[in-house]
């Protein structure tokens, strides 16, 4: 019996015959006739038969004939469902897969038996700057691969058409510009019905940045490699059980063993119990931690004893858990004997501070002191306590000429600020009685981590009052001088006015002449009065304090006092005063000391008459007033001069050696300066130079 519906239809599409099947599967097929959608098309005007239709769910193939000389069609209807559902799911599979090829981010190529290019999707067309129609049909291998890979890759092909897979395999592709993309592997091969291979499918990644990182990661590991093997620290790694994991050729040093009969060996195999005991306390701390330690411990290795450090580090999984430590380990023995060393010297350096006679203190970063020795207590009448605690910073600090010194003046602020040495300020500190210490003080800025600058205060006062002992007694020389010399001057006016008294007496003198003798009479007691006013105020104590005063003044008094010793030698006494602004802030006492001091050398050089020329200037790019004392006298020998300032040197029969000395202290004082040119028989030149206001 045959299972498919028969059916016997006339032209008219009347249903002559129809089998059980067809009965059973159209049970209105004879009472619809070509109604009957299963005999739909076939009588329609056109003639047009489709041979497959669908009535409900169901799925019928209808071949159909004609019985030879009768006007019947047979038609005869095969269920195809099965198979059309079938072709759906290969039409549903087949565009699932056209759309998971043309989206993909992922590389995907057909390629069929051998080798040539059937198909690539939109990804793999951008990757490589080919289009499928440019190489759709093409050698794969030729297109795509470089050179130096054509080989292996075909033999790796080879297999996975033989269905071998091939699966991870990266290997570089050649773009159409030229430049290679590095691409991970997954290939399958493709079959037909029945079961032929019909090509490969090969499926691809980019892994072009990735390869760069491993390439990166190997170079970087090639370096730390070579770093740990090369470095003189010894470097172990050590697991949760305290085996050694990795080690270097360094830590041989310390256990004697060479890193392959070291590497998997317990701690406690390599190195003594009591090492090996200390090590793994400070491995716990780390393992329970999680943190990085440091240790700086003495070890006894044989006969050796070894200061090392150890830096423990851990060594954490992706779940931050610590599944080894990583320790290196240093010889710091030389460090540690050298800080042994620099403690004693320190030490030493101490004990010498302390028996000083002079006041030595140390300051930090904040000009706080840290270190005074008792000299510096003895000096400043403080306690050490005191001087710690700062009771100095309440004291009046004078500058040599009397008035205050402000704290950038201080010896220790300027070494700090110019970085450099400053040597010798004098500087007066007033005790709380308000009496006067005079000290030397020179600073020295250093470089060491908690100093900042040494300063060394040596207690000059009995050193000053020497020398202003010694000042006034060259200032008393100098009077004696001055005064045979105004005596001179004196007894000329004296004698004029004692005739000019003697005319007034006289009765045949005429009142006309009697006035006219009054007023000379009076000019020359004024003259006398004028040479002991300048007599007086260099014989009157100076009170050492300084105020502004004219230079030119200060110098033409000086040639009053010495203009007469000048005219009897036959000495010509000329002036230039050119400086302006003249004005200074100077004691003009101590000045004018100076001006005399190098006009009588000036006139003791010249014994056979000469030329003293007096010149001042400004010198405005330094805000400085120059001096210059030039005369034409014998001249000095030119290996006395670096000695003329020198105490007590001197090159005259009755000289006491202090002039010089004292003066160039005095201009010092106010932050001048003094030098000597001179040429024997040529005569000397003293230049001077003193801050202008």
């Amino acid at each position: 019996m045959n299972p498919n519906p028969v059916l016997e239809v006339n032209r008219k599409g009347k249903v002559l015959y129809c089998n059980p099947a067809a009965l059973k599967q159209f049970p209105d097929i004879i009472k619809k006739g070509s109604a009957h959608p299963i005999l739909k098309g076939f009588f329609n005007e056109q003639g047009k038969i489709e041979n497959e239709v669908r009535i409900g769910d169901r799925w019928y193939y209808r071949p159909s004939y004609f019985v030879r000389g009768k006007d019947i069609k047979h038609i005869y209807c095969i269920d195809i469902t099965d198979r059309k559902k079938a072709e759906e799911k290969l039409r549903d599979e087949h565009g699932y897969l056209q759309s998971l090829l043309n989206t993909a981010q992922t590389i995907m190529l057909i390629l069929d038996t051998r080798g040539k290019i059937v198909d690539l999707n939109p990804y793999m067309e951008e990757l490589s700057g080919y289009r499928l129609d440019e190489v759709k049909g093409k050698d794969w291998f030729d297109t795509f691969l470089p050179g130096h890979d054509h080989k292996r890759i075909r033999d790796l092909f080879k297999k996975a058409i033989n269905n071998i897979q091939t699966r991870g395999n990266v290997n570089p592709i050649l773009t159409k510009d030229g430049h290679e993309i590095y691409v991970e592997w997954h290939d399958k091969t493709l079959k037909d019905n029945n079961g032929r291979t019909i090509g490969l499918l090969a499926t691809g990644q980019d892994v072009t940045e990735r390869k760069k990182a491993e390439e990166q990661l190997r170079e970087s590991e090639g370096r730390y490699r070579a770093l740990v093997e090369n470095a003189s620290d010894q470097v172990f790694m050590f697991d949760e059980k305290y085996k050694i994991v990795s080690t270097n050729s360094a830590a041989s040093m310390l256990s004697g063993k060479k890193p392959d009969e070291m590497i998997g060996k317990y701690i406690s195999e390599i190195f003594s119990k009591e090492t090996a005991s200390k090590n793994i306390k400070n491995l716990e701390v780390v393992f329970k931690s999680g943190r990085n330690y440091y240790v700086e411990e003495e070890l006894i290795i044989g006969a050796n004893k070894l200061y090392v450090s150890t830096s423990l580090s851990p060594v954490k999984n992706s779940e931050s858990k610590t599944t080894a430590v990583l320790g290196v380990v240093r010889d710091i023995t030389k460090r540690k004997n050298a800080e042994e060393e620099l403690r004693e010297r320190e030490r030493k350096l101490k004990t010498i501070f302390d028996v000083l006679p002079v006041g030595v203190s140390i300051l930090d970063a904040k000009r706080k002191i840290i270190y005074v020795n008792p000299a510096l207590e003895r000096i400043t009448g403080i306690s050490m306590e005191g001087l710690f605690r700062g009771d100095h910073k309440s004291r009046k600090y004078l500058r040599p000429d009397g008035t205050p010194m402000p704290a950038e003046e201080y010896a220790s602020a300027r070494a700090v600020k110019e970085q450099r040495a400053i040597y010798n300020i004098e500087t007066g500190v007033v005790k709380e009685d308000g009496s006067i210490i005079w000290t030397d003080v020179s600073a020295v800025p250093v470089k060491f981590p908690d100093w900042k600058v040494v300063i060394v205060t040596s207690d000059i006062t009995k050193r000053r009052r020497s020398e202003e002992e010694l000042q006034k007694s060259e200032r008393y020389r100098m009077m004696g001088t001055f005064i045979s010399g105004i005596a001179h001057e004196i007894r000329n006016p004296l004698v004029s006015v004692k005739g000019f008294f003697q005319l007034l007496n006289d009765r045949e003198t005429s009142e006309k002449d009697k006035q006219e003798i009054a007023k000379l009479a009076v000019d020359e007691i004024k003259r006398v009065e004028s040479l002991l006013d300048n007599l007086l105020n260099f014989a009157k104590p100076s009170k050492g304090e300084s105020i502004d005063s004219d230079i030119h003044k200060l110098i033409s008094d000086c040639i009053i006092l010495v203009k007469h010793d000048a005219s009897n030698q036959r000495i010509k006494i000329i002036t230039q005063l050119d400086a302006d602004p003249s004005q200074l802030r100077v004691d003009p006492k101590q000045v004018q000391q100076v001006f005399l001091n190098l006009s009588m050398n000036a006139l003791d050089a010249m014994k056979n008459g000469g030329t003293l020329r007096i010149s001042t200037s400004y010198l405005k790019d330094q805000n400085m007033i120059s001096v210059t004392f030039r005369d034409t006298g014998c001249g000095i020998k030119q290996e006395y001069i670096p000695r003329l300032f020198e105490p007590f040197f001197t090159t005259k029969e009755n000289g006491t050696g202090l002039g010089l000395s004292i003066s160039q202290r005095i201009i010092e004082n106010y932050k001048g300066k003094i030098n000597i040119e001179s040429k024997e028989g040529k005569g000397t030149s003293v230049h001077i130079t003193l801050p202008a206001l």
